[in-house]
């Protein structure tokens, strides 16, 4: 039976009711679609400087492992510069590290051999970032065969950042404005916190704190998360994505990221899960087609694109327990049925 689909009322309703009140909780959900940002609902208020101030489309949320797309797409970029090939094995740029077989693209693609054991909390401006470092060696075990499984593995994006920076001889921030959010206008988008006025963003939260967790606030760069950027801003890279001849970036690229037919060897590309594996979680919408890709970050948040069917989405929020598969399923099942 064809879906008569949900008016633009309903699913506001339903989205309103997923925002607790009296809490530091947002969401900002939007939909790409007819070439335009066609359906956009947002809620949510958060402690500014002076006083609780609602959230706006440019109010910054940290998109959590979302970042590792952008991360992934400016190591893209540093192979289109031929300064790598993905193709490298990491010790080619980082010596110290433990196994002499793994590549680049196999860490893009969480199929170097590594589990995640534990999470590690990122450090703070004011923290050491060897320290950091040194907490992550223990967790380079090997559990498998390079390329043989994926097994997600968030840390692998911390050593890519690394190699990034030192081919480039750039910080990650500098590289990331100026191949990817300046051509595409994301002005609201960065991996640098201290770029961001006090009290102007969405800190992760859960309702008995009244002002965001504290512990996400002001941390150094590791290029696998706590980038902060906007519902608005990932649009703006989906339609790069989806739209070749207006694009900044090359079709080499978009073909890398979305999923063209010899990269749909594996459940991750180099850049985005994808929805046509079925050893994929189920956080896309039945609605989705199999050629949707997508990727999940921990506070919440959620960004699509599915090229077959010219659309995207993204689900932005504050809410660490909001970051379930099925959430993700039921909400896109509903946002890819609204209907003008």
């Amino acid at each position: 039976m064809k879906h008569n689909g949900y008016t633009t009322k309903d699913i506001d309703e339903l989205l309103t009711q997923l925002v607790p009140e009296d809490s530091p909780a947002c969401l900002s959900v939007a939909l790409w679609k007819h070439n335009r940002i066609a359906y956009h609902f947002i809620k949510g208020t958060y402690a500014s400087v002076r006083s609780w101030r609602d959230i706006t489309p440019n109010t910054p949320f940290n998109i959590g492992s979302i970042t590792k797309v952008i991360t992934s797409l400016i190591m893209l970029r540093m192979q289109e510069r031929n300064l790598l090939s993905i193709q490298d094995k990491i010790v080619d740029y980082l010596p110290s590290f433990p196994h002499d077989d793994v590549t680049i693209e196999q860490m893009m693609t969480h199929s170097a051999g590594y589990e995640t054991i534990r999470i590690i909390l990122w450090p703070k401006w004011n923290e050491s970032m060897e320290g950091f470092a040194a907490q992550l060696v223990p967790l380079l075990e090997r559990k498998y065969e390079p390329g043989t499984k994926t097994i997600y593995f968030p840390h692998s994006y911390f050593f890519l950042m690394q190699i990034i920076e030192k081919v480039s001889g750039q910080r990650i921030e500098r590289l990331a404005q100026r191949e990817l959010f300046q051509p595409l206008n994301m002005k609201h988008t960065t991996y640098d916190m201290r770029k961001l006025k006090p009290r102007t963003y969405v800190l992760p939260c859960t309702p008995y704190l009244e002002k965001g967790d504290l512990r996400y606030d002001r941390l150094r760069i590791t290029g696998d998360s706590n980038l902060y950027s906007t519902t608005h801003d990932l649009l703006k890279l989906a339609q790069a994505l989806l739209n070749p001849g207006k694009s900044p970036l090359s079709q080499s690229i978009i073909d890398q990221a979305l999923g063209s037919e010899q990269y749909k060897q594996a459940p991750h590309n180099s850049v985005f899960f994808q929805k046509g594996n079925s050893e994929l979680p189920s956080f896309f919408s039945p609605s989705h087609s199999s050629s949707a890709v997508g990727h999940l970050g921990f506070t919440g948040c959620m960004f699509w694109i599915d090229p077959e069917q010219e659309i995207a989405g993204t689900i932005l929020s504050n809410m660490p327990p909001l970051n379930d598969a099925a959430v993700y399923a039921s909400l896109n099942e509903v946002v890819l049925h609204w209907k003008e």
